[in-house]
């Protein structure tokens, strides 16, 4: 319904624009919202294949136990993925100035990586008295599946802020290569792993993803 409503407005601004003797970007708007709509969908797979693999291989109950170290992990994201917004509009604002945006796009990414890092070693060194706290002792065994992703996790920060400046200089495509690569490692090495290791084999898999993507 979202997208319909977003087309119509589009469409509508496209005629105004005609009626005024101006011309329109219609088709590089929608070539670069189908861009980013595809990255988002893939990388949104990425995040959650190995769940769907893990529930057909273990079980729900297992899956309870390594989406929960998951969500918890994820919550290191919060900045990045802050700062990921908020550089993209800077980068979009000022694409005249691609030297300055390059030099805030590595000042901003040196300062978040080493605040997730630290942000990471924080969240490793509680982990075993958090996570209990917040979701019972029966969660206990999702502990060292956190611990197994906080590493891939921590690095993906780099990725998370990257992808902002990517897409702020309108190139949006480079982000879906790298969502897609990054799926085609992890489904196998999902399968394999949770075969054999269970959910830590699972959250090996996943934090091998994400460093696969940022290297």
């Amino acid at each position: 319904l979202t997208g319909f409503i977003s087309l119509y407005l589009i469409k509508k601004a496209k005629r105004v624009s005609n009626n005024n003797g101006t011309t329109t970007k219609l088709p590089i708007v929608l070539k670069y919202s189908a861009s980013c709509a595809l990255g988002t969908t893939v990388q949104f797979l990425n995040y959650r294949i190995s769940t769907f693999i893990v529930n057909s291989f273990l079980g729900i109950a297992a899956l309870g136990l390594f989406q929960t170290a998951a969500t918890l992990g994820q919550v290191l994201w919060l900045v990045p993925g802050a700062a990921a917004s908020l550089l993209f509009s800077t980068v979009a604002a000022n694409s005249s100035n691609p030297k300055k945006n390059a030099d805030d796009t590595a000042l901003i990414a040196r300062f978040i990586f080493w605040f997730t890092i630290c942000a990471a070693i924080l969240l490793a060194a509680i982990s075993s008295i958090l996570l209990p706290i917040l979701y019972g002792y029966a969660f206990r065994e999702s502990i060292t599946p956190l611990l197994i992703l906080i590493p891939g996790i921590a690095i993906f920060s780099l990725t998370t802020v990257l992808a902002g400046h990517i897409a702020g200089i309108g190139k949006p495509h480079i982000n879906v290569i790298i969502s897609i690569v990054s799926l085609m490692s992890i489904i196998p090495i999902s399968i394999i792993f949770i075969h054999f290791w269970g959910i830590k084999g699972a959250a090996i898999a996943n934090s091998l993803s994400y460093i696969i993507s940022t290297v």
